[in-house]
């Protein structure tokens, strides 16, 4: 997919750079222009967040990077975009190193291949960044694009999904009348005929005067959530212990960075690192926050985990590197049903109940819990102890309704308990399921 800068016509009419009190564009600026890096980026780089930023633009610009399954960059590394980076370089005949370079080879090559598309192109700040998906998560619309951003490939050289400003809308009608993601900080790009899109435009959008307060986001939304999830009581002594000096917090970092915009996979996913016990290493399997040496080897052997450094054990990785295995887990799993991010289709608390289960217990007696429970709580689905569109299927619907959602909920406890023996610690783990936090509680 390629995004490239809008036409000059571009209907920016909301944008208000004449009030007193917003920043005109003679104000000196951070260095946005999309070639010029402050450090590296990739693997181990410095990955400062511009820098990041303008990767993520440039590397969605080549097409090795799918910027507008995000809504926009985010500005924080992972994500793709070291497999991205490195792809690019194979297909260049570059050094596959996952890392760029101020001035090195991997930037000159964009800039000769990109340099003419992306001329007068100004990259987003952070700040615009933030202002965007604290916009979004805020007025609790559903997830979509950017103004005028492509979500679709081109046809007949023409890019498809193109919206104005004026054609964006929130569906809150509490909402002020025109949000900061609806009124254009213009993120990503697009136009076949490579137009140039005024350096104004990539500023921010001034608040709008009089607009009612919004309530307080989900928990995804990272500038209101820059602490992350709390940690449980339940484990405050468990990440006392030396083991775990900062490896909540650590954790929490990576989520956040590689999962800005995903609440439900954030409270899954610290449910999960809670239980597991952080980086306490299990004496008997080997496993360090339940990934055990086998499990990694055997994602390794698939080409499951490209983004990590092969040959690392369980007690070699990183808090933030944990976060990228149990997603990959998960992107693996749920293959059949869209990867992980098939579980921001459920409610926070459901979405911990179906991903603590297929953790837990494997994705074979997983799967067959989960199966159980969906007939316990009323639905129809085989018993056969796959984890495929069916069961997906059944869970989402029951989603949709609170009731029923609650019933699934307690019905995965139910089914989980009595499948087998288990010890007290299991059944504490598993019946704190049902004592899930809901979004912005």
């Amino acid at each position: 997919m390629s995004l490239l800068p809008l036409p000059d016509d571009q209907d920016f009419g909301l944008l208000d750079f004449g009030r007193p009190d917003f920043p005109t564009p003679d104000l000196n600026l951070p260095d946005l222009d999309p070639f010029s890096l402050s450090g590296s980026v990739g693997r181990f780089g410095d990955n400062n967040r511009g820098d990041v930023i303008k990767a993520q633009v440039l590397f969605g610009n080549t097409g090795d990077y799918d910027l507008a399954a995000l809504g926009a960059p985010t500005g924080w590394p992972g994500g793709g975009l070291d497999q991205a980076m490195q792809r690019f370089q194979k297909d260049r005949g570059l050094m596959v190193d996952g890392i760029m370079l101020p001035g090195g080879e991997t930037l000159r090559a964009l800039q000769g291949e990109l340099g003419d598309r992306l001329k007068g192109y100004t990259v987003p700040t952070p700040d615009v960044v933030d202002r965007f998906y604290d916009g979004r998560n805020r007025f609790g619309a559903e997830p979509r694009s950017l103004p005028a951003i492509v979500t679709a490939d081109k046809r007949d050289g023409h890019p498809l999904g193109v919206m104005r400003p004026a054609q964006q809308r929130s569906d809150v009608e509490d909402a002020p009348a025109a949000p900061l993601w609806q009124t254009g900080a213009q993120l990503a790009q697009a136009t076949p005929a490579g137009g140039i899109l005024p350096a104004s435009a990539a500023r921010p959008a001034a608040p709008v005067a009089g607009s009612a307060a919004p309530a307080s986001p989900a928990i995804g939304s990272r500038s209101r959530n820059d602490t992350g999830i709390p940690l449980p009581p339940a484990k405050v002594d468990t990440f006392n212990l030396p083991q775990n000096k900062g490896a909540w917090e650590g954790f929490q970092a990576g989520i956040r960075q590689q999962l800005p915009d995903a609440p439900s996979r954030q409270q899954a996913y610290s449910h999960i690192y809670a239980e597991e016990g952080g980086r306490l290493r299990d004496p008997t399997s080997g496993a360090v926050g339940g990934i055990t040496p086998g499990t990694l080897e055997d994602m390794y052997t698939r080409g499951r985990l490209p983004d990590l450094p092969a040959g690392l054990k369980p007690e070699d990785l990183t808090p933030g590197q944990q976060a990228q295995v149990m997603d990959a887990y998960f992107n693996d799993v749920l293959r059949t049903s869209g990867g992980s991010a098939a579980l921001e289709k459920l409610d926070p608390g459901l979405a911990t109940a179906v991903a603590d289960t297929l953790y837990a217990d494997g994705r074979g007696d997983g799967a067959k819990h989960l199966q159980e429970a969906v007939r316990i709580a009323g639905g129809k689905v085989d018993k056969d102890g796959r984890m495929g569109p069916q069961v997906f299927g059944a869970i989402e619907a029951m989603n949709r309704d609170p009731q029923a959602r609650d019933r699934l909920v307690s019905a995965i406890t139910q089914a989980r308990i009595e499948a087998k023996p288990r010890s007290a610690g299991e059944t504490a783990r598993i019946n704190r399921l049902i004592s899930q936090p809901r979004p912005g509680g």
